[in-house]
């Protein structure tokens, strides 16, 4: 029996929360309008040059970028979104009042400018947390809001999206922080993050849900991951830090009859990992984060026991999937075996993020040194 290891979770909450809130306390609410620095590096590959024909997964070479903001003790970028290798977006946090989200193009990374202080059309943006589309003119992200009051500050959550023109706000009255966000289709999506409350875009109109949960202003609700089969079945990972100090983990499901039910929950020996959820295009439910679990019969079954917590799992399809966390993790699996690219481990490196694609893919995390710089592979 493995039990989780908590150390590893609370280690990767510490570095997205806590670490960003530190900041919060000491950077000035000043803005500069200065551009982005990207640096690069190659490896085994010549410098500036990717192979011209597709490689398999487990043979592809890897570029590397990194991008920092200056005078930023944290450049933080924390989820990827694609609608081809050319056009691909991070969002994250950052000590600065900019260099939230930074966009490629096939050629180079830039900052995307969504802040009202440098021509954008968002104010008090805290940090993006993740971000999903469904075409090059559709894409949403999630985060929170920042209002500094004096010494203190107090967050609302942030939803903005993109319709092939600019970024624009969605204004809800949404509860502190939102970490995911899903959706089967343009007209149906879900999102949540630090409260049970989920909200539930349907056919353009935004509406308040919850989890059924008993817990008081004292416990604290993390919503992780949403997942799901189209519009007919949810999945949901949380956790509840309870104030008598007691944490437990839930797994969750939602049909349009049943609403959301607790499916499972325990508070050792989590058979789930509840780092992310991902569906297959076939229908199979798979979990990552202490370990990678998929779902069988109503029942987990482990896969693959990680060397760090893992942040993200996705794939193109039930024989190309990969996963990515903390200690520079980063794996393969093919359906059969687990390939681990060793070349990336690192402790001071957390991956967050992957996006794959036909014949390549890109993998984003940051570094835990200070200052803490995002790095983004490129594999094909």
């Amino acid at each position: 029996m493995k039990f989780v290891n908590w150390f590893e979770i609370l280690f990767y909450l510490f570095i997205i929360k806590v670490a960003k809130k530190f900041y919060l306390g000491i950077t000035s609410s000043i803005a500069f309008a200065l551009l982005g620095i990207l640096t690069s590096c190659d490896i085994e590959t010549a410098p500036g040059t990717m192979p011209d024909q597709a490689n398999e997964p487990r043979d592809y070479r890897w570029k590397i970028d990194t991008l920092f903001y200056p005078r930023s003790g944290q450049t933080m970028m924390l989820g990827v979104w694609a609608s081809s290798p050319n056009n691909v977006y991070l969002v994250g946090h950052n000590s600065e009042p900019f260099g939230k989200m930074y966009h490629y193009d096939g050629s180079k990374w830039s900052n995307v400018r969504l802040s009202s202080e440098e021509g954008g059309t968002i104010s008090n943006i805290g940090s993006l947390n993740a971000i999903y589309g469904f075409s090059q003119n559709d894409i949403w992200a999630v985060g929170n809001k920042i209002f500094f009051q004096g010494n203190s500050f107090s967050e609302k959550g942030l939803v903005i999206h993109y319709d092939g023109m600019r970024w624009d706000e969605i204004h809800l009255d949404a509860e502190p922080e939102l970490r995911t966000i899903w959706g089967s289709d343009p007209y149906n999506l879900w999102t949540g993050g630090d409260s049970k409350y989920l909200y539930h875009y349907r056919e353009g109109t935004w509406r308040v849900d919850s989890l059924p949960l008993s817990v008081t202003h004292s416990d604290e609700v993390f919503i992780y991951s949403i997942s799901g089969r189209g519009r007919e079945e949810l999945f949901l990972v949380a956790d509840v830090y309870y104030a008598n100090r007691a944490v437990f983990s839930y797994f969750f499901v939602w049909t349009p009859i049943q609403k959301w039910l607790v499916a499972d929950s325990a508070t050792v020996a989590i058979p789930w990992g509840k780092g992310c959820l991902w569906t297959s295009n076939s229908g199979v439910l798979y979990s990552a984060g202490g370990r990678v679990s998929r779902r069988e019969q109503n029942s987990w079954r482990t896969l693959y026991t990680p060397r760090g917590f893992l942040g993200d799992i996705i794939g193109r399809n039930d024989q190309n999937i990969f996963v990515a966390g903390a200690f520079g993790t980063l794996a393969h699996y093919n359906g059969m075996d687990w390939f681990q690219y060793d070349q990336f481990a690192d402790r001071n490196v957390v991956f967050t993020g992957i996006s794959p694609h036909e014949g390549e893919a890109f993998v984003v995390g940051f570094t835990v040194s200070h200052p803490q710089k995002t790095i983004v592979l490129h594999g094909k």
